[in-house]
């Protein structure tokens, strides 16, 4: 073959190949079909019993859970009463002579009335227990307050279980039973003194007496003082005077009744013109005297708070 003819001839092998491409393809046999893949086969096991175990019994109930026990009584003698501020009948300062070493305590069971103008509410509730005015409560306050000073003059002995009564003060309150030098019980001298009315938290007491049977115990010393018209029962047929409009804003204050002592007409008791007090006295009941000698001979006693 001569060289001018190999071109040629390469060009129509390559014609051929794309010819046979596209048309030639078509007229083959199909490809056979692959088997399709060999899969493994597991063997069956046979079953592997369980180890029989032992039956366990039913479990009974839990029982059902009991209140905690109360913190234990603890006996602090040799106490004292400690003056403050915030001092009144059922609630007071107390230092210990050990550790902690000052308390504020709470009475159990028993609860006289505010002095504090801020709890008029509470006030008005206490009153309404005595039959008497609000302003006549706020003077049992001031009494019940004085004849707690006096019983505790003494040392004494203090009862609690550490059972906190909350209370303003940093120190918190812990209810406490208070027994006095010749071995009263407080709660009790108040409410035989008409000071106090039976309210607030119970408990069994530190010598293992019911709360209920105490309870009865107070009823027979309050029906006593009832009869006798002592304490707050003195008053018990007044009638509640009606609350004027603006009470606040019409009592005098404290700066045009300088320079003498006041008093409600109402009220056995007489105040500096600054005592807390003065601003429960309805404007219409304020007596005015120019010294406490005058207040004395008109016959009132002074506040046991403000000591005027």
């Amino acid at each position: 073959m001569s060289a001018s003819s190999r071109p040629l001839r390469a060009a129509l092998c390559a014609l051929a190949a794309i010819a046979f491409y596209f048309f030639g393809r078509s007229n083959l046999p199909p490809r056979p079909a692959l088997p399709p893949p060999a899969t493994a086969t597991v063997p069956e096991l046979a079953p592997v019993e369980a180890e029989e175990q032992p039956a366990e019994a039913p479990q009974a109930a839990p029982p059902p859970k009991k209140a905690p026990a109360g913190k234990p009584w603890q006996r602090l003698d040799g106490c004292t009463w400690e003056a403050d501020r915030w001092n009144d009948g059922d609630s007071f300062h107390i230092l210990t002579g050990s550790e902690p070493p000052e308390i504020v305590a709470r009475l159990y069971f028993v609860d006289t009335p505010e002095a504090e103008t801020a709890y008029r509410d509470r006030i008005a509730e206490q009153a309404a227990y005595f039959g008497i005015t609000k302003e006549q409560a706020v003077d049992i306050a001031h009494e019940a307050a004085a004849f707690t000073e006096k019983q505790l003059a003494a040392p004494f002995t203090v009862w609690t279980r550490w059972n906190s009564a909350l209370g303003r003060s940093a120190l918190g309150r812990v209810y406490c039973v208070i027994l006095t030098k010749e071995g009263d019980d407080l709660a009790e001298l108040l409410v035989a003194n008409g000071l106090a009315r039976i309210y607030g938290v119970k408990t069994v007491l530190y010598d293992g007496r019911d709360s209920q049977e105490y309870l009865a115990h107070l009823g027979k010393l309050e029906t006593k003082a009832k009869a006798a018209k002592i304490g707050g029962w003195r008053f018990a047929t007044a009638t509640a005077t009606p609350k004027p409009a603006q009470t606040v804003s019409t009592t005098p204050p404290a700066a045009s009744l300088a320079g003498g002592c006041v008093a409600s007409k109402n009220s056995a008791v007489f105040h500096k013109p600054e005592c807390k007090s003065v601003p429960t006295i309805f404007p219409a009941n304020l007596v005015k005297f120019g010294s406490r000698e005058e207040a004395t001979a008109a016959g009132k006693k002074p506040c046991a708070i403000c000591k005027p």
